[in-house]
């Protein structure tokens, strides 16, 4: 059953619209055509398996559980509070439906900052016989279906003991501490690119999302802006999938994020290639003294931005850059680069 519906969805995804077969099995599907706006729509409500119906069973005879599909009404003059307005939709329908006052919706952006707010929710947790042996734990996000290097740097390491001698330097030292993160991440099963990988992304994240994310907050409570919530794709299609198992990184939207880090790649690579230049050809051979660190650094930045570059200029699928980001990545960094020397 669940493939089934997996091969229906997909194929929905691909054609752009629902089969007139697949229309005519649904009335909610009739109801979407009187709607223009996606956020601006009556509420949308029919029940697909009735729980209460005697035929309604799945291939080995079991009953069915009771299904809706439900879409709250959406106005723009009223604020639909994301998330929690359809939590509260839900809970309505439940009422009626089941009689059940609560439903525990634990998603993986999902947190609680009181380890006992479940067993205070939840009465099964209460029981008197099996309550002392139920317990609910909060528990770091860990992503198991991931490429042998985690190309995106989203696993969870843990840390068992830290009894090494080197502690005192890793606090204090770089150099000691990319040495010791590096050691233990090998020792934990980690290989080298997919350390090397996780410091690339903790970079990448420092100069974009989280730089948006805090200019966004600030605006918020200054009252100039209201935090967007854009729902990402669910699906991905066969091209974007055999690039994950790859390991390529995907890149494809004009995100100013994505313009962001290509414009610092630009500027460090542009600032290596005149050192170099000036170098090779005798002008200023004493810059390698006092600028040797910065030249170094200059050079690391430039490694860590290699996949940056391959999806600038090499790479021809749907991942690589978009051109606008290539445009301005460019523009923006020649431009500073003349400001600097002139």
């Amino acid at each position: 059953m669940y493939e089934e519906m997996k091969k229906r969805i997909e194929t929905t995804a691909k054609l752009g619209q629902i089969s007139e077969a697949k229309r005519k099995e649904h009335k909610g599907f009739h109801e979407w055509d009187l709607v223009s706006n996606q956020r601006d729509h009556q509420a949308i409500v029919q029940i697909l398996i009735n729980g209460k119906d005697s035929e309604a069973v799945d291939s080995e005879g079991q009953p069915l559980p009771t299904l809706v599909y439900l879409s709250r009404e959406k106005r723009p003059q009223y604020h639909h509070n994301f998330k929690a307005g359809a939590m509260n939709a839900l809970i309505r329908v439940s009422s009626r439906i089941s009689n059940g006052s609560i439903i525990l919706n634990v998603d993986c952006d999902m947190y609680s900052n009181n380890s006992e707010s479940v067993r205070d929710a939840l009465c099964f947790l209460m029981d008197e016989e099996k309550g002392h042996e139920i317990a609910y734990v909060q528990y770091p996000q860990n992503f198991n279906n991931l490429t042998k290097n985690d190309i995106y740097g989203t696993s969870f390491r843990v840390i068992h003991k830290i009894s090494s001698p080197w502690v005192l330097p890793f606090v204090y030292l770089v150099i000691v501490a990319c040495g010791y993160s590096f050691g233990e991440f090998l020792w934990c099963g980690g290989t080298i690119q997919g350390w090397w990988n996780e410091q690339r992304i903790w970079m990448f994240k420092r100069t974009t999302s989280y730089l948006f994310g805090f200019f966004a907050t600030i605006l918020k409570q200054l009252g100039l802006a209201k935090t967007a919530f854009v729902v990402t794709a669910k699906v991905a299609d066969e091209d974007v999938s055999q690039r994950y198992e790859q390991e390529v990184m995907e890149f494809g939207a004009p995100s100013p994020m994505f313009t962001i880090l290509a414009t610092l790649a630009m500027l460090n690579l542009f600032s290596l290639a005149g050192v170099l230049k000036r170098v090779i050809m005798g002008m200023q051979t004493k810059v390698l003294g006092p600028f040797t660190l910065q030249i170094a650094l200059c050079l690391l930045l430039v490694f860590i931005n290699l996949p940056v570059y391959q999806g600038l200029f090499f790479r021809k699928d749907k991942g690589s850059m978009p051109t606008s980001v290539i445009y301005q990545s460019i523009t923006i960094a020649m431009v500073a680069c003349s400001m600097a020397l002139y």
